[in-house]
Parts: structure tokens; sequence; C-alpha cells
């Protein structure tokens, strides 16, 4: 049986990424593939204001919510001016912390990728570096160049022992990709971060009761050169988001 999964994915288009050919407010037909592969049918959040009731009818109507993208997180959602440069989109940060407070109210299951991990930790309460190389938090690369190097090893994780991110990968480290010069600073108190990069840049969270699961990488489009991205994803939409 076909399951409805909400995705808020990226609302403007990669001109260096194929897979974002069509209008920006279209999810990719890469990711659909992905996605209807195992019998989900997304459906995209627009980047536009819903009402309350609006936001829950759908959230009531979901098994999960699935968060991935880009952009950066606007300082002032966690009361910070602009310190380094950014790529803010203010009025999606409001849209979508807005729609992770009330599916985590109602306990659907979030899953998120990249931007998400930062943006359900300032949506209760977080703080994030803002650039980690200006504010010396990092002493690994962190950013690659996402047109050439999208499928290129950055630097290694390891895994907290006994989590659902070590039980998924079969492993407690491994090597992945990055795309990230924000980072998580001070992690809200329901978090648990449960996997580092060796300089100590927070790769993967879960809340402490519910099922909330982030991480920094990209698994999503690297899943034919990452044995371990596979087997994420694969045990995040067989497992672990299921209602």
């Amino acid at each position: 049986m076909i399951k409805k999964i909400l995705v808020c994915s990226d609302h403007y288009q990669h001109p260096w990424w194929p897979v974002y050919a069509g209008p920006s407010m279209i999810l990719s037909p890469y990711h659909y593939k992905r996605l209807m592969a195992r019998w989900l049918f997304p459906v995209v959040i627009p980047p536009i204001a819903l009402e309350d009731d609006q936001y829950e009818q759908l959230l009531d109507e979901s098994v999960w919510v699935l968060f991935f993208g880009w952009k950066d997180i606007d300082p002032v959602h966690y009361g910070e001016d602009i310190q380094h440069p950014v790529q803010r989109y203010t009025y999606r940060d409001r849209i979508e912390m807005k729609l992770a407070q009330l599916a985590a109210a109602k306990d659907v299951p979030i899953f998120g990728i990249c931007r998400w991990m930062q943006l359900i930790n300032v949506a209760f309460g977080g703080s994030l570096y803002q650039d980690i190389t200006a504010q010396g938090a990092w002493t690994l690369v962190h950013m690659l160049d996402p047109q050439h190097d999208y499928n290129a090893l950055a630097h290694r994780v390891t895994t907290i022992w006994s989590t659902y991110l070590d039980d998924a990968v079969g492993t407690q480290s491994f090597y992945t990709n990055s795309f990230h010069h924000q980072s998580i600073k001070t992690l809200w108190s329901w978090l648990n971060s449960i996997a580092t990069s060796a300089d100590w840049v927070i790769e993967a969270i879960q809340h402490t009761s519910k099922n909330i699961r982030w991480v920094q990488r990209h698994p999503e489009v690297w899943t034919d050169y990452s044995p371990e991205s596979q087997h994420l994803l694969d045990r995040v939409f067989t497992t672990y988001f299921t209602r």
C-alpha cells in the first residue's frame, strides 16, 4: 500500500545539479523515483504559509515528514545578528520551523538531512555556528564543491554505539560527503548528538524520546557510492518511520 509523506525540499533551482531541471517548487524526478520505489508518495510543501489546521490535517494524513536540502538558517532565529555571509531565506525558515514544531507535537516521525538538522535544533531553542571556518569551530573540510565533488569523500564520521545510526549503517566509523558551512553550536536539551567528525562537529542527532532523527550529510544522493548511505535510507524508509 502506498503511504503519503510530507516533504520539505529546496524551493529553488540548482543550475549545476541536473536533477533540478524543472520548476523550482517541484521535487526532482530523482527523489520521486527513490521514494516511490519504497511505496512512499511525497507531498511537497510549497514555500507559502498555511494555517495551523491545514498543516495539522496534512500531518494527520501522512506517515512521516522528510526534510532535506540547502540554504542557511537565518541567525535572527537564534537571536544573533549576521556576523558572516549567509544565504538566508527567512520566510522559508519560519514555515518549516512551524511545520517541524507541529509535527513534533503530534508525534509524527521526522527525518531530516543537512539544513534541517540545523533547523530542528533552532526551532526548539538551539543555536548554530554561522560559519564554522570563520569562527574556528572545525579543522576538517566540511564544505566540498557541490558542483564537482558531490560523490567525493570529505571526512570520517564516528557514531555513538547502540543508536539508530550505528544500527542502521552497521558500523561505528565511515567516510561521508559534506556540504555545509554552518553547524550546531548549542544543542536543544531534548536532542542528543549521536555522531561527530574528528574535529567534533555534530554530524547526527536524535530526540531523547520522539521519533525525530537527523543527519548532516546527504545520504539521499550518495547511495550508489556509499553502502552506509544505502543502509541508512533502507532502514529509515522501512523500519524507523512507520505509523
